[in-house]
């Protein structure tokens, strides 16, 4: 059984991100959410969502027009939608290509291979806000 996920999120960008959250219903734990929300802070119009946050669901980051953004997943995994010429600068800064979602998600494991916490938290923040800011910027060219 997956999780029931809002109606406003059915949109022709979320085909793909929806389609993996309906088929593996990924869970997120409450550590990973809290570092979710840290790396957020200073990202601009960040929203958040989650369809059962007393059975850890996924955890998400949308636009304010319910374009998802970003995805807490697992134990440790944050993944960004991110525009093609982005992806290779965050593969290059250790993030993993992610076709589960689509072709333009990146994840990242937080603290991976002994990275020292600062480093991760740099990290996530800084893809969190180019997520956040280039997927704005093509809303809104549309």
């Amino acid at each position: 059984m997956g999780w029931a996920i809002g109606a406003e999120f059915e949109t022709i960008t979320n085909k793909e991100v929806l389609s993996f959250l309906k088929e593996c219903s990924p869970s997120a734990h409450s550590d990973l959410v809290d570092e979710f929300r840290l790396a957020a802070q200073s990202a601009p119009g960040v929203h958040f969502y989650c369809p059962a946050p007393s059975k850890y669901a996924f955890f998400a980051a949308h636009l304010a027009d319910y374009t998802i953004v970003a995805l807490a997943l697992g134990m440790r995994k944050i993944a960004f939608r991110l525009p093609k010429p982005l992806i290779i600068d965050a593969v290059q800064d250790g993030g993993v290509l992610f076709p589960e979602i689509g072709t333009e998600w990146v994840s990242f494991t937080l603290a991976s291979n002994n990275e020292p916490e600062v480093e991760s938290r740099r990290k996530l923040g800084h893809w969190f806000r180019k997520a956040l800011t280039t997927n704005a910027k093509r809303e809104s060219v549309k």
